[in-house]
């Protein structure tokens, strides 16, 4: 499952060598307008934006993604191209599931009634 060409998360270049993390990336009209990303080598590392005009090539993908079509996480697979969704493991450790008991407990708010 191929999820998108670039993520968030991935490491990018640009054509000028400067290597970022994507952090958001905008699309309009389904083509790339301009990437929202981080130079993590640099004295101070600010968010930045990259046009598409300037974006050079994707050095290494992100291990996980969400991938919003399915509304789960993704993990790459060896083929370092494709994306699967990730299989929910449940241990069998008894704080494990206690935490995940409290974590899921959807309980029901009354809303407040109105003063007389």
């Amino acid at each position: 499952m191929a999820i998108k060409p670039m993520n968030r998360g991935d490491l990018i270049a640009t054509k000028d060598g400067r290597t970022f993390t994507i952090e958001a990336l905008r699309f309009v009209g389904g083509n790339l307008y301009k990437i929202e990303g981080v130079d993590r080598n640099s004295s101070s590392p600010m968010r930045t934006t990259i046009w598409a005009s300037d974006f050079g090539k994707v050095i290494r993908r992100a291990p996980r993604v969400m991938d919003y079509d399915i509304r789960r996480e993704c993990e790459l697979q060896p083929d370092g191209q494709t994306y699967l969704p990730i299989e929910r493991r449940v241990s069998d450790e008894r704080n494990y599931k206690t935490i995940l008991k409290v974590k899921f407990d959807r309980r029901s708010v009354k809303p407040m009634e109105a003063a007389k």
